[in-house]
């Protein structure tokens, strides 16, 4: 945190009252010796912020199962039937996939795996990079609403 605004002593109580009330939602005050002070985030600091909003606002992305075949594994030219298949060969993935209504967009045991079921059901290898980023798109474009 760093020191954004000062109000320098002597100041008058209407100062005093006028500079918290300006200051007071956005920043810490600090009562010293010689001054009030409003502190606030550093620019990096508010860049850290914000990207944590990001990430928790990502994490919060759903989609339902069946928008989940749509637009994530279909496109991989991968059949429902397989796709089942292959879900319920691994009782703790299938489990979670059959427990759930929605698929949020950072399930470890489900979007984690994505990867491994595509490259299992189509034979190929799949760019880890392209996957998130085509992950991210589909979960924001058909993110499900509560």
């Amino acid at each position: 945190m760093e020191i954004k605004e000062t109000l320098q002593k002597p100041y008058t109580e209407e100062e005093r009252v006028n500079f918290i009330k300006r200051y007071r939602y956005n920043y810490k005050i600090v009562y010293t010796d010689e001054a009030i002070e409003a502190w606030g985030l550093t620019a990096e600091e508010e860049a850290e912020q914000e990207a944590q909003k990001e990430a928790e606002r990502k994490a919060k992305l759903k989609m339902t199962k069946r928008d989940f075949f749509l637009y994530v594994v279909k496109p991989f030219n991968v059949t429902y039937a397989s796709l089942m298949q292959l879900l319920q060969s691994n009782d703790d993935i299938y489990a979670c996939y059959e427990g759930c209504n929605h698929i949020y967009r950072y399930d470890e045991m489900l979007v984690g795996n994505i990867k491994t079921m595509l490259e299992t059901l189509t034979h190929q290898t799949i760019d880890e990079d392209e996957l998130n980023q085509l992950l991210d798109e589909v979960f924001e474009a058909h993110n499900a609403q509560d």
